[in-house]
């Protein structure tokens, strides 16, 4: 299972559009499904800390890769923390085409 997961988990290369919206769609829906699952048993707290961290990993590595495809320095991540800005970038992250900023427009 692990050589299906570690393809997502690299920083280096160049995500598509398919694979950014495949990544964030599959591991959002994973983590509602965790934290209902652990909240119907009464787990502890904890155990949604412990599932989120791969997931978040696996999200920024999709994210910087995505950036990378745009012709963009991984250092545009930083703009996710600015509210509102940060939204809008994740969405635009997945709607550009990959070359957007480098003039290699697909």
């Amino acid at each position: 299972m692990l050589n299906k997961i570690e393809p997502y988990m690299r920083f280096t290369g160049k995500a598509t559009r398919r694979e950014y919206w495949s990544v964030m769609l599959y591991s959002s829906l994973a983590l509602v499904l965790w934290f209902f699952l652990v909240t119907l048993f009464g787990a502890p707290l904890f155990l949604i800390i412990v599932a989120m961290i791969p997931v978040i990993v696996m999200q920024w590595a999709t994210i910087t890769r995505r950036q990378c495809d745009m012709g963009l320095s991984w250092w545009w991540l930083a703009l996710i923390f600015v509210p509102y800005i940060g939204m809008l970038w994740w969405l635009l992250l997945g709607i550009l085409p990959g070359g957007m900023f480098s003039g290699q427009g697909r």
